[in-house]
């Protein structure tokens, strides 16, 4: 990502010990024993997830309309972070999906984790299905140290598939990182993109004169936020860089089993493809995309 603060997934994953989070987790396992849900991450059957951190459910106005996190696309406020393995309600749906794709089968793809969130990354690391790198500028422990607005360590038509969640709201120049992960992507290739989405928004809410953090907190709700999407133009976006859109939700994955893994129902999950007519043209590299 390109000039950001280090966000809440990157200092924990930088800086919280695995150990004492494994730890945690163990105790929690028996502490939140029950029935009623289960993680697709790490099994564990729960009485409950965790709430969304106090920190997080913020109140925003834009064009004269009051938001709070309840309004967001893909935020399950009551569930959201599992007890055991630490991940997210965003998480648990990749993972959903994923499942779904490869029944549990090898892929034998390349697969690109763009700031990996730690139980996310340990989750696909553990099943062994796809050939699995991370990537970002600036977390430790990650393969390749990259900035998504111009990779130039991959080549054209290179990977197989990616995932990219909450990233692009950190971005000035969105436009230009995705256009980077339709280059690098191969053609029949797929993508996993995933943002904060206000969908009742008309039209994303951006402004680049807000560049303080304390600005950006009141306007984006997050200090290294730079615009907050609406759901038709995020889309949009999208297509204009080259890409197929599939919306994935209750429809495919089943509305219980997405209740049943503290999902949300309205959440849904972005699924891009670059058509296999739609190679890149061979080196044109990041400069020339740009």
């Amino acid at each position: 990502m390109n000039c950001t603060v280090l966000t809440v997934r990157q200092f924990v994953f930088n800086h919280v010990p695995p150990v004492f989070m494994d730890f945690l987790g163990r105790i929690n396992k028996v502490l939140y024993r029950g029935t009623d849900y289960e993680c697709p991450l790490c099994a564990s059957s729960l009485r409950s997830f965790l709430p969304l951190p106090g920190q997080f459910r913020i109140a925003l106005k834009i064009r004269g309309r009051s938001f709070t996190a309840l309004d967001f696309e893909t935020l399950n406020v009551d569930n959201y972070l599992c007890p055991v393995c630490r991940c997210s309600d965003r998480d648990r749906l990749v993972a959903l999906y994923l499942h779904r794709l490869t029944k549990g089968r090898p892929a034998r793809e390349k697969l690109l984790h763009f700031a990996p969130e730690r139980s996310l990354s340990r989750y696909l690391r553990r099943i062994g299905l796809y050939e699995y790198r991370t990537a970002d500028l600036r977390m430790k422990d990650v393969d390749d140290r990259v900035d998504i607005t111009r990779m130039t360590s991959y080549n054209d038509n290179s990977l197989d598939c990616f995932i990219c969640s909450h990233i692009l709201e950190h971005v000035p120049d969105d436009a230009q990182a995705m256009r980077e992960l339709f280059r690098i992507l191969k053609p029949g290739g797929w993508g996993i993109v995933m943002t904060p989405i206000l969908a009742g928004l008309d039209g994303s809410y951006e402004d680049i004169s807000k560049a303080a953090p304390e600005e950006r907190l009141e306007h984006f709700g997050q200090k290294d936020h730079v615009r907050v999407y609406a759901k038709g133009d995020f889309i949009r976006r999208l297509e204009n860089a080259g890409f197929g859109v599939t919306q994935v939700g209750a429809d495919f994955l089943g509305a219980d089993t997405m209740r049943r893994s503290g999902v949300g129902e309205k959440s849904c999950l972005y699924v891009l493809t670059k058509k296999a007519s739609d190679r890149y043209p061979a080196g044109r590299g990041a400069e020339a995309a740009g």
